[in-house]
């Protein structure tokens, strides 16, 4: 049970907890363009309806993969402006 609280802890678990609440809202957003673009497409064409589809499914994952590439980055450090003497 330490294992999982020592885990839970780290700052990759926070990371993680982040990107997921971020999916709460692009994975949404992504189903509102696929909605968009489902509707103009005919229904006759499967093929590129179920292309638009998994596009979708995979800009989801991209997405979250480019906000966890974001929210690793270390955070910025202020650096003194130099000052003339």
């Amino acid at each position: 049970m330490n294992i999982l609280f020592s885990w839970a802890d780290a700052p990759a678990a926070h990371t993680l907890g982040r990107v997921l609440l971020h999916t709460l809202w692009q994975a949404p957003l992504v189903a509102a363009a696929l909605w968009l673009a489902l509707k103009a497409l005919p229904t006759a064409r499967a093929r590129l309806r179920h292309a638009a589809a998994a596009a979708a499914l995979a800009a989801v994952v991209i997405a979250a993969a480019c906000t966890h590439g974001v929210l690793g980055l270390p955070a910025p450090t202020a650096t003194p402006i130099p000052t003339a003497a």
